[in-house]
């Protein structure tokens, strides 16, 4: 329903400036979340999941950049030495999400990021193997560390969501 809304406040704004353009529609779509965002803080409107799971999308995609960015530039400093200092491994990292998308997003993430690689997961889930390149033995607690406060922690708060139970459509 807040979606819904957010379009037509998208639409509005559209009308106001008089301009139907692509990044007219992204701005209108911006400020109309931003008011949407605002009566809910308010309290005028009533308590909706929407703004606070568009909050955290966005928080995701923003730190899935950053961590592209980094994992890059770490990636392309190797190539370019004379001796890789490659340390490779595979690492087990138990896992607090429960939904198979949020399960799936993860090693997807993981995958996408450059120097890491999803391997598997064990029978019920649980567990999610991961090889990176980069990992000294000292360093498994730290790397564990970085996954669950880094995508898992973010994915977990989309799976608060009642509509991304397992098993819904």
């Amino acid at each position: 329903m807040m979606l819904s809304w957010n379009i037509f406040l998208a639409f509005i704004w559209l009308a106001c400036w008089g301009v139907a353009s692509p990044e007219q529609f992204v701005i209108g779509f911006l400020f109309g979340f931003s008011f949407l965002y605002l009566l809910e803080r308010t309290e005028v409107l009533g308590k909706s999941l929407y703004t606070t799971k568009v909050a955290a999308t966005v928080g995701l995609s923003v730190f899935f950049v950053k961590e592209l960015w980094k994992a890059n530039i770490r990636v392309a400093k190797d190539l370019l030495r004379i001796k890789p200092q490659i340390t490779p491994a595979i690492v087990a990292v138990p896992l607090d999400l429960k939904t198979d998308w949020a399960i799936t997003t993860l090693a997807n993430l993981i995958t996408l990021t450059p120097g890491t690689l999803s391997l598997d997961l064990n029978e019920d889930a649980s567990i999610i193997y991961i090889h990176t390149m980069y990992l000294d033995d000292s360093d498994k607690e730290a790397f564990i560390a970085d996954i669950k406060n880094g995508f898992e922690s973010r994915l977990l708060k989309l799976e608060e969501s009642p509509s991304f139970e397992r098993g819904a459509v």
